[in-house]
């Protein structure tokens, strides 16, 4: 059995304490083998609270790169709309509050 698995990595929530910020994340794990899939998500298991197996390390990766594109794009938009609400003499911060509460 070849041991290749891949899991993709995640940013942690700098807020949280650091052994919450491990445990309360996913991990994504594809295994060049589904027996590399389930020793990857066995091993996987014991640090994370949740894993999600999927069929191939390019899975596990493409998974990543969109969940940091989707990252990166909001981080962007969000910095865009400050400018805007900053002109508008709006708080980004107030406003997210009320999301955050609805």
């Amino acid at each position: 059995m070849k041991g290749n698995e891949m899991a993709h990595e995640k940013p942690a929530n700098a807020r949280k304490e650091p052994a919450e910020r491990i445990r309360n994340r996913r991990a994504v794990v594809g295994g060049m083998t589904q027996a590399c899939t389930a020793l990857g998500a066995l091993l996987y298991g014991r640090i994370v609270d949740r894993v999600i197996p999927v069929s191939s390390p390019e899975v596990a990766e493409f998974t990543k790169i969109l969940e940091n594109t989707f990252r990166g794009v909001n981080i962007a938009l969000v910095n865009e709309l400050k400018i805007l609400a900053d002109k508008m003499g709006r708080s980004v911060a107030a406003h997210r509050a009320k999301i955050v509460k609805a």
